[in-house]
């Protein structure tokens, strides 16, 4: 979404350069090469504490020391593997 604006009460989204009626639109998803969203996401993310549950249940915990776009998936480098941050339970203070 670059932008927004309201008129007569309905409020329009504009996605690359056409506006839609926001009851029309479902969802939004950053590009799969968007690299300001993955920058600021990594901003964000890098050094904090973040949890997540493993195949065999075990709650994992460890810093997020990478943050990279696997085809439009994002993933959280954390104890040494590539989690997907769907599956992450929990994100804390920055380590």
């Amino acid at each position: 979404v670059d932008a927004f604006r309201v008129h007569n009460e309905v409020v329009y989204v504009e996605i690359e350069g056409k506006h839609y009626a926001i009851d029309n639109v479902r969802q939004v998803q950053p590009g799969s090469h968007d690299t300001r969203y993955l920058a600021e996401l990594a901003q964000g993310l890098i050094g904090r504490r973040a949890g997540f549950v493993d195949d065999d249940g075990t709650k994992v915990e460890g810093l997020v020391t990478a943050v990279e776009n696997d085809n439009g998936a994002i993933k959280l480098s954390i104890a040494g593997r590539k989690i997907d941050f769907e599956r992450i339970t929990r994100i804390g203070a920055a380590g």
